[in-house]
């Protein structure tokens, strides 16, 4: 292949192997290339969210609201009513997801392949991967409980809801590991990593602005105040892989190891915790929370700063070659 007419040094390796893959290849039109971005990323919001709220809504009208004659606002009453929508909604999300994926694969959007991951020693690899998803969910936990114990955050977050007591079954932790453990994160990095870091690269934007405004909108897809910027160091993380490695693969794995265990835990947490009883205090049990978690958070620090540090150093360099069939993200 001849080599592209565009100076190297005013773009990056992946800028470069997806826009010029021939030297007669017409740059990319920016508004095409922003559309493209868009409806796209919309159009996997509508699979992983839309589609299964709305089912949920008809499911509520159709079939819950008519079996009840009287709704008498009962503890154990509402919580049937919610557990029944959230079985129908991660049913109707495992199958539109799972479509999603097929689609964004099938046609092309994304390619997941291994990347520069290939050309590298890939035990090692793969077990920093882990390590750093655990690193980066022990330290995460172990802020916001800092947070909660300092009374940073309200106090109702120390406390047990008895209305959200829940009686796990087989069911909840096959859909729940399913949704949220595999097929979300899988999705998730499709999304936030595949069609906008690497739409965004397409159209020659800076590499750190694609990987933090995908940092930003995956943390904003999370909702809640105290996810947020959890979530979106995370997400700047999975793209700073996807971007050296050129590979999903990295992020999705990270991603797969932090949902299920985070989601392990609080199945099991909810399974035998007596919401009955009250969560008290002492002025002891915080000095020793404070100590705990303070070092905890601080090792979980090293260990991502030793990882990343590791990874940046065996990965290669941007200015080493790579060929194109290696690339996870398909030309838009």
């Amino acid at each position: 292949m001849e080599e592209t007419l565009l100076p190297k040094n005013e773009m990056t390796e992946l800028q470069e192997s997806q826009i010029s893959e021939t030297t007669n290849q017409k740059p990319i039109n920016r508004v095409k290339g922003i559309w493209d971005i868009v409806w796209k990323f919309l159009l996997a919001n509508t699979l992983y969210l839309i589609i299964p709220l709305i089912y949920a809504i008809i499911y509520y009208f159709t079939t819950i609201l008519p079996s009840k004659e009287e709704i008498s606002g009962t503890t154990d009453e509402r919580m049937d009513i919610i557990f029944d929508l959230m079985y129908h909604y991660a049913l109707c999300a495992i199958i539109t997801v799972t479509l999603g994926i097929i689609i964004f694969i099938a046609m092309k959007f994304v390619k997941i392949s291994f990347g520069r991951i290939k050309k590298q020693k890939i035990l090692p690899l793969m077990a920093v991967t882990p390590t750093l998803a655990i690193s980066y969910m022990c330290f995460e936990f172990s802020c916001a409980m800092l947070l909660l114990i300092s009374g940073w955050l309200p106090e109702e977050f120390l406390e047990n809801d008895p209305d959200l007591f829940m009686i796990i079954t087989p069911s909840t932790w096959v859909l729940s590991l399913l949704l949220i453990g595999i097929l979300g994160p899988i999705f998730e990095e499709i999304m936030c990593r595949g069609v906008l870091i690497g739409g965004l690269l397409k159209i020659k934007c800076p590499v750190w602005t694609a990987i933090i405004l995908s940092g930003i909108i995956f943390g904003a897809l999370h909702g809640m105040i105290i996810m947020f910027l959890g979530c979106t160091i995370f997400g700047i993380i999975t793209g700073w892989l996807y971007y050296r490695t050129q590979s999903l693969i990295p992020g999705i794995i990270m991603h797969i190891i932090n949902n299920s265990i985070v989601v392990g835990v609080i199945l099991l947490g909810c399974q035998y915790t007596d919401s009955t009883e009250s969560l008290e205090i002492t002025p002891e049990d915080t000095k020793i929370g404070l100590i705990f978690f303070s070092i905890t958070a601080a090792i979980a620090l090293l260990l991502i700063i030793g990882c990343l540090w590791w990874l940046n150093k065996k990965l290669p360099k941007d200015k080493e070659e790579i060929s194109n069939e290696n690339l996870s993200v398909q030309t838009i």
